[in-house]
């Protein structure tokens, strides 16, 4: 609403490279202004050696806390386009190699668990233990884990086939976790339209 009223307060912060123009700071209000239609956007295009500016991003996600699913789409484009290798996103960000492999795994998400991950509903440490199911399972446990609303420890539990001892809110909640993965979506469709999930 604020950038369709008043438009942006800041300009975008662009580098070109390759000869293409890549935004590397204001990405978001970038895609808000291109939901919007805008024509134009103000950008300043700033001049520096690649690896600076690979430095700039990697510092300003880290320190905008961006979740886990943007930190991996990142490292994937600055190893898959800028060349880079994992040692040198380690030395850039002081992660360790477990950090940054687990964060890169999150692509591996279906693209249903993915919104999950990037509208807030499901955090970087459930999402991770999601990696080495099916798609379709990686949906059904995504769902218990909000459903549930479990504790990462309980999720783990969940995935390993043992049994959770959270205690369940209410009826509503024993149904989801058991039902068939169809029973399941009717369940969740069926609570979602009554106002109870």
């Amino acid at each position: 609403r604020s950038i369709r009223s008043n438009g942006f307060m800041f300009p975008l912060i662009l580098f070109e490279f390759e000869g293409k123009k890549c935004v590397i700071n204001g990405v978001k209000r970038y895609l808000v202004a291109k939901a919007l239609k805008s024509e134009t956007v103000n950008g300043v295009v700033i001049n520096g050696k690649v690896e600076d500016i690979n430095n700039y991003i990697i510092n300003n996600m880290l320190t905008n806390n961006d979740n886990g699913l943007v930190l991996a789409y990142a490292y994937d484009v600055l190893m898959k386009r800028f060349n880079l290798k994992e040692k040198d996103i380690r030395e850039m960000t002081k992660l360790s190699h477990g950090q940054i492999n687990n964060t890169l795994r999150l692509l591996n998400l279906s693209k249903e668990v993915k919104k999950l991950v990037v509208n807030g509903k499901l955090s970087y440490a459930k999402a991770r233990l999601l990696v080495v199911l099916s798609s379709e399972d990686q949906l059904r446990y995504a769902n218990k884990f909000i459903s549930l609303n479990l504790s990462v420890r309980e999720c783990e539990k969940l995935v390993r086939g043992e049994e959770v001892t959270n205690t369940y809110e209410s009826e509503k909640d024993k149904l989801i976790i058991y039902a068939s993965k169809e029973k399941q979506e009717k369940i969740i469709s069926l609570l979602s339209k009554e106002g109870l999930l």
